[in-house]
């Protein structure tokens, strides 16, 4: 239709869809539909970590709706939340499961195959598969991208230092997902947590919801615990020993399928399927490798960097460096394999408008 961005978004269209992936064009595309009156419905989860408090603001100065895309991890665990909140239950924790061994964190384009042996050596060479996203799942920077976009949504504060990948089968979750003061593994209620599909040995979980999303909930009264307690009984809801905490979840999703619904939900009743509302969690960047000065970062899924999920209040007091920022960014300090990267230890090119979005959140612009 065009190659222009600016005349598709000036069109007369009701709402963009913005599925770029790259966190500095989907902020300049999200921010000239809401000058334009336009919807927007966000797919590109790395910008919405990055500046989705920023975006969200726009949105509603200029009247118009902001939305994650449902089918997306990002809207599905808002949904839960949303259904948890209503129902009349405490969320003690939202999350997925990914296949986490320590050796994936360092997983790159190049490597990347021998963790996804479903992939044809033909399929590979003829970049009918995309190595660098590829590589973001495998890492865990993807799956926490989007965690993140949910806590930033549903008011949820991740645990300080960031995601721990417990190893969890399917009838644990509901004993140990629930505050360690309580016998659980959390910090607090009212947080997210990324369960690991494999033993620190390589054992596979034998049951998990590797494909799904999920939420353990508190009963808020006696009453609420004596159903959950008789729905247990009859098998219907994984319930801990308590009776106190039960076990939610989507057991999969189709992901661009199901995005009409965000269409319909933002245009028809101006209401999105998930959107940011306060800057809770931030994705920070992590070197897969020894960098050294005067060498250039790469971005999620690729040589550099890989992502953990922290407590955005974390972030900010040690100048963390959010990893929707290390796209062509320089290396000005040498650091080791697996050492947290911070501001001082990069050179940014500060025109760019998402740096500049992400430095208003810092200040407590937006």
């Amino acid at each position: 239709m065009t190659d222009d961005s600016e005349k598709l978004i000036q069109a007369d269209l009701d709402v963009i869809i913005e599925v770029t992936g790259t966190v500095d064009a989907a902020a300049r595309h999200a921010w000239s539909a809401f000058e334009h009156g336009k919807h927007v419905v966000i797919v590109s989860t790395e910008a919405d970590a990055l500046i989705g408090v920023a975006l969200q603001k726009k949105a509603q100065e200029k009247g118009v709706v902001y939305s994650f895309g449902y089918g997306d991890e990002p809207s599905e665990l808002c949904e839960l939340v949303d259904w948890a909140r209503t129902s009349g239950f405490e969320v003690a924790c939202v999350g997925k499961y990914i296949e986490y061994t320590p050796e994936k964190r360092h997983a790159n384009p190049d490597t990347v195959w021998k963790f996804k042996p479903s992939y044809t050596k033909e399929q590979i060479e003829s970049g009918a598969v995309n190595a660098k996203m590829y590589s973001s799942f495998v890492d865990g920077t993807k799956t926490l991208t989007e965690a993140c976009c949910a806590s930033n949504a549903c008011l949820l504060k991740p645990p300080r230092g960031g995601m721990r990948f417990p190893v969890l089968e399917y009838e644990d979750m509901a004993n140990m997902l629930k505050p360690k003061s309580e016998g659980g593994l959390l910090d607090h209620t009212e947080t997210v947590e990324i369960p690991s599909t494999y033993h620190p040995d390589g054992t596979p979980v034998k049951r998990h919801l590797q494909w799904g999303v999920f939420i353990s909930v508190k009963a808020r009264s006696d009453y609420a615990a004596s159903i959950l307690i008789d729905f247990k009984n009859e098998k219907r809801v994984e319930v801990d020993s308590t009776g106190q905490y039960a076990l939610m979840y989507r057991p999969t999703h189709v992901l661009g399928l199901e995005l009409g619904k965000s269409v319909a939900s933002t245009v028809l009743l101006r209401v999105p399927t998930g959107c940011p509302t306060a800057f809770m969690a931030d994705m920070i960047s992590v070197a897969k490798k020894d960098l050294k000065p005067g060498e250039w970062l790469d971005g999620q899924g690729a040589f550099c960097v890989y992502g953990q999920l922290v407590p955005a209040e974390e972030s900010i007091q040690n100048r963390y460096l959010p990893t929707g920022l290390t796209e062509k960014t320089k290396v000005i300090r040498p650091l080791k394999k697996d050492t947290i990267l911070t501001y001082d230890d990069v050179e940014i090119d500060q025109t760019l408008f998402s740096y500049k979005l992400r430095k208003g959140i810092e200040k407590g612009e937006y």
